[in-house]
């Protein structure tokens, strides 16, 4: 295993954590009951599983897209886009969420410098947004052509 940094606060979980974790893993492939997804973890894209989730039962929405970079996570790769696109293609999947939020829901998102307006522009569209949180890692990022962002927003 790579060596960490001393600041690093990467969650590693145990292999008995795995194992629970892992039972609580589900994919909806049909339209669910809350209680078929109430403490569970859906382990499938949002644009797949959102027309399944039962309307109105959300408290808590806390969104982390992937920040408009070309990028594999996993097994899954992004493709950086022009911020307009980017800001069409996370409006036609959040836009769909909104029904699902209690009416008294709280919801964060977040996004880096580059795309945290889109977020924003969309956000308002929507919701009432009411705050900004910026956020600072503790280390620098090692950079050889150019500046690299400490800080990300919710």
């Amino acid at each position: 295993m790579k060596k960490r940094a001393p600041l690093n606060r990467t969650i590693t979980l145990n292999e008995e954590e795995i194992t629970v974790y892992k039972k609580k893993l589900v994919q909806i492939k049909a339209p669910v009951k809350v209680s078929d997804v109430k403490n569970k973890i859906l382990k499938q894209p949002v644009e797949e599983v959102v027309r399944f989730l039962p309307e109105k039962f959300i408290d808590l929405l806390f969104i982390d897209p992937p920040y408009n970079l070309t990028k594999k996570f996993n097994r899954v790769s992004f493709k950086s886009m022009d911020l307009k696109e980017y800001e069409k293609w996370f409006e036609k999947w959040f836009a769909e969420l909104m029904p699902l939020l209690k009416d008294n829901a709280s919801v964060y998102i977040c996004g880096d410098w580059k795309t945290s307006h889109t977020i924003l522009n969309v956000g308002m569209k929507y919701l009432n947004v009411r705050n900004r949180i910026t956020w600072e890692r503790e280390k620098g990022r090692g950079a050889k052509r150019n500046w690299k962002n400490c800080s990300e927003d919710i």
